[in-house]
């Protein structure tokens, strides 16, 4: 998988609509949705893109020396992905410190904008039992993000469908870690035979879920520690 930093993906992603714009332009059926850089790595694109290329540069002034300017892209691309691999691997007791020190932090910087600080101390305490922590997620179907060796994200999920935890890094939002852990989880309910997903999502999360199909049934004020705290019951029906 290819993932790479904001700023690079803005840098790559600028380079690919100038590209199609050209060809476009140039009369090449071609829709640029079909490549997302975060799916395919820089090999895979570049296959499918220099035929493409190749056809246009014998037929049309506009597509000249247009090679050049893709290989510079391919270039980029390469370096952001030696720079960020990611993989999911399977919790254990041992991640459960960097994983309470991760939730604590993203609950006190990503969700900053839509809890108090009273709320987010009673949400995410820094004086969390680990036993009680490690309980929650060795019991139940736990996954990590792993990059270069560090945790950047974890989720779990029930063997009744219930999405329980998603956590990522504040260093690595936008990078698709979410995601790729959200598929894994959502992969486990289906081998269990289930075909609806819910969770409790925060005001956070709530846009990140509703993306991926999820519809509120309802909005809910929990009471946690002496502090209300607003969040969604989301639901997904997996079969769709």
């Amino acid at each position: 998988m290819l993932g790479c930093a904001k700023n690079g993906r803005c840098v790559i992603n600028d380079g690919i609509q100038k590209l199609f714009g050209t060809l476009q332009q140039a009369g090449a059926l071609v829709q640029p949705r079909v490549y997302v850089w975060v799916e395919m790595s820089p090999l895979q694109f570049t296959e499918k893109s220099y035929p493409i290329l190749d056809r246009l540069e014998g037929r049309n002034e506009k597509c000249k020396n247009l090679h050049t300017y893709f290989e510079s892209l391919v270039q980029r691309a390469k370096v952001l992905e030696w720079r960020f691999r990611m993989e999911i691997r399977a919790y254990c007791s041992a991640d459960k410190e960097i994983t309470a020190k991760l939730f604590y932090d993203t609950v006190h910087s990503v969700n900053a904008a839509d809890y108090s600080q009273a709320q987010r101390n009673a949400w995410a305490p820094r004086d969390r039992d680990l036993v009680e922590w490690d309980s929650r997620l060795s019991n139940n179907y736990s996954v990590c993000a792993e990059s270069n060796g560090i945790v950047i994200g974890f989720g779990c999920a029930d063997d009744t469908g219930y999405f329980d935890l998603l956590f990522v890094h504040k260093d690595y939002q936008g990078k698709g870690v979410a995601r790729k852990i959200a598929d894994n989880i959502e992969d486990y309910v289906c081998r269990l035979g289930i075909h609806t997903v819910t969770t409790d999502a925060s005001i956070t999360a709530k846009p990140f879920f509703e993306k991926r199909g999820y519809v509120v049934q309802r909005e809910q004020c929990v009471e946690l520690r002496g502090q209300l705290l607003v969040n969604f019951k989301m639901q997904k029906n997996l079969n769709v």
